[in-house]
């Protein structure tokens, strides 16, 4: 599940973000990164048929969503140190605001 999953999740953010353009250059690491993790997933299902080294395989992937996730994090510290929201712009807040339509946020009040 987690394979096939994390994938998905590293495109969509990489296509979320991508009109934003603090994240403009995290688009080409994040498809390269989900390429080779998936390429890695395909050469383990492969090797373990053949009886290859499946685990070598697997480590790389494994080891390669980690390192994106972590650097995803890293980078969205950066950008909350330095504004109060780093994802605001991509969630829509700001075209929300700009039309007028209200949030419901946690620290909002009825």
């Amino acid at each position: 599940m987690v394979f096939f999953s994390l994938p998905a999740a590293m495109l969509v953010f990489a296509r979320r973000l991508a009109g934003d353009p603090r994240w403009k250059t995290w688009i080409l690491p994040t498809v390269i990164a989900t390429g080779f993790a998936f390429a890695c997933f395909i050469a383990s299902n492969i090797s373990a048929l053949h009886s290859g080294p499946a685990g070598l395989f697997q480590r790389l992937c494994i080891t390669t969503y980690l390192m994106w996730l972590a650097a995803f994090a890293y980078r969205a510290g950066m950008l909350a140190s330095s504004a109060a929201n780093p994802l605001q712009h991509a969630c829509g807040y700001e075209r929300a605001r700009k039309r007028g339509s209200r949030l419901m946020l946690s620290d909002d009040r009825a």
